[in-house]
């Protein structure tokens, strides 16, 4: 759906992407990360023809970008940089316009593929209030129903649930699990891990324009080698296990065992209650700290002298 091949991006000596190798196939449900400045949105521009590459190859759908870019974006839907919107019109209106413009379906089904899009999205009793008055999370939401005008094989967003509220995000996410289910591929770049860990089922992870990780989400987060469980007879639970607990807070243990079913039967046998019990994986936040190292944009004291 997505092949990048030595993909560039300078800004005369500022080099913002550099060399990356995207690989997004036909039904993932892609995540894209990377700390603030990383070359995100850089890259996700460039996917869409919005800005040239300076060297490098990009294929969308089957087609080179930016060359044949106005042969493939009517089954693209995007969401890039916060959405767009005549302030003084209503949310219908808006997509009125752009679904004209797109040319996406007939006009007599106009009204109702709005009106069914726009319920998608949580918009469905929206009032005709200029887009102006809109808070955050509607505009979000409004940028998401535009993106779904055209039914599209391809979604690629730019922090989607950007101003959403936590019902809201779960709504957002459960909107795109079953839009892939049904056949759309997503490309989403987010800041937020535990959204992309609840998502994705692929991560790509860029840090200071290249890309140092890509792989399926659950390759990523191997297993440590330790075991979960939840007990509440801790007390007893130290006594059997002899110095293998690594970590007790409340009920909850971290042991030094990989092998949960051994484990699991020799607590039981000594009259530990386990209540839950599995293997642990290292957290998407793990990752990205371990691959992107001081790639953050904080700036302590003393950091502007430094060249």
């Amino acid at each position: 759906m997505i092949e990048t091949r030595g993909l560039t991006k300078r800004y005369g000596h500022l080099l913002v992407v550099d060399q990356v190798d995207l690989d997004v196939r036909e039904g993932d449900r892609y995540g894209f990360l990377g700390p603030n400045g990383s070359g995100k949105t850089t890259v996700v521009r460039m996917l869409l023809g919005l800005v040239y590459a300076t060297s490098g190859e990009i294929t969308v759908l089957g087609q080179p970008v930016p060359k044949r870019v106005s042969e493939v974006l009517p089954s693209i839907g995007a969401l890039v940089e916060g959405p767009s919107a005549y302030g003084h019109l209503s949310g219908r209106a808006n997509l009125a316009l752009m679904d004209a413009a797109g040319k996406s379906g007939s006009r007599r089904t106009r009204s109702s593929r709005i009106a069914v899009t726009l319920d998608r999205v949580g918009l469905g009793g929206i009032d005709n209030r200029p887009v102006k008055r809109y808070s955050l999370g509607m505009r979000q939401r409004l940028g998401l129903a535009a993106a779904l005008l055209r039914t599209p094989k391809l979604l690629i967003l730019d922090e989607p649930t950007n101003g959403l509220d936590p019902q809201g995000i779960r709504e957002i996410r459960d909107l795109l699990i079953e839009l892939n289910a049904a056949g759309t591929t997503v490309f989403l770049s987010s800041h937020q891990l535990s959204e992309v860990e609840q998502l994705c089922t692929r991560v790509g992870i860029v840090n200071r324009g290249r890309l140092v990780r890509q792989d399926d989400l659950d390759t990523l987060r191997a297993l440590t080698g330790r075991s979960i469980v939840a007990t509440p007879d801790t007390d007893r639970a130290r006594e059997v296990l002899n110095g293998q607990i690594e970590l007790a807070q409340a009920g909850r243990l971290v042991i030094a065992e990989a092998d949960t079913a051994a484990l699991n039967s020799r607590l039981v046998a000594h009259g530990v209650r386990v209540t839950g019990i599995e293997a642990e994986r290292r957290s998407l936040e793990d990752v990205m700290l371990s691959v992107t190292g001081s790639g953050s944009d904080r700036v302590d004291a003393g950091d502007g002298d430094r060249p």
